[in-house]
Order: C-alpha cells, then structure tokens, then sequence
C-alpha cells in the first residue's frame, strides 16, 4: 500500500467511523454501507439482539471477526430487507443469525428495483446445469427495454 493509498483510507475512516449496528434506523433503509461482524465459537448468537426492524434495505460491505481477529472481506456489498441481509454481488443470502455488531454508511443507496433483483437472483440463481455443464441463466424477458406496440 502506498501512502498515498493509506491516507485515502485513513480520511474515509475519519469521515465514516464505526457505529454499533443498534444506531442503525429507519431512514437508512438502501443505504451503502460496511458491516463488522463477530464470531465466537462459545457463544454465537451474542449480538443477534441487536437486529432491529428498521435495519432494512441498506447495503454494506462484510468484515468479519473470527475469535477476535478482524477479516477484512473485499468490497463484498450487502443491504437488508425483510429480516434478511443479501450480498449484491454475486447475489447471495447471508446467514440469517450472522453476528453483526458494528456497521458505517458510505452515502450511497440502492435503488428498489435493484434491491428486487438482488433477492430475485439471490433466492434463484444466476446459473444453472444443462447437459452437464454450468451455463448462466438468461434475464428475464421484463428486464429488457422494449418499446411501445
């Protein structure tokens, strides 16, 4: 990493700390933002408590803490909506118990169409098995702009 690089990272730490995931509300629903979790083998649903029903839409970037040890994922995008997180891509759902404890936005949001669309692949895939092989699912045909008849 250069310095450069480091200072770039250092700015946006400061401009978009931490939070603890129980600050997140109503009004940040498709919002981008990171997520830190943590996982402890002797007590895994220590911080399910702290999912609250207005956590709903927003999108995140995964970090995840195994015995204290901080992983940074990449820039793995994820949202919540109907009691549900969902990576953006690839379209995944993520557990359902997963200990979250801190989060920060980026100001971004996702709109709700493609909020829709990523449930739609998440829950249905983007590829499929024909004769053996693993080929990707074509769009739907709704997806494609058409004209007026």
């Amino acid at each position: 990493m250069t310095i450069a690089e480091r200072q770039a990272r250092e700015a946006y730490d400061r401009e978009h700390p931490w939070r603890h995931i129980s600050t997140f509300t109503e009004d940040m629903f498709g919002m981008i933002c990171e997520l830190r979790l943590s996982y402890d083998r002797e007590h895994p649903w220590r911080h399910i408590s702290t999912f609250t029903e207005d956590m709903f839409g927003m999108i995140c970037e995964l970090r995840l803490s195994y015995q204290g040890m901080a992983t940074d994922q990449g820039h793995r995008r994820f949202f919540r909506t109907n009691d549900r997180w969902y990576q953006i891509e690839p379209p995944e759902e993520l557990w359902r118990y997963a200990p979250i404890i801190e989060w920060r936005p980026t100001g971004t949001r996702l709109a709700e169409h493609r909020q829709r669309s990523v449930i739609r692949r998440a829950e249905y895939g983007t590829h499929e098995y024909r004769g053996g092989r693993l080929y990707r699912k074509p769009k739907s045909y709704k997806l494609y702009w058409r004209a007026d008849d």
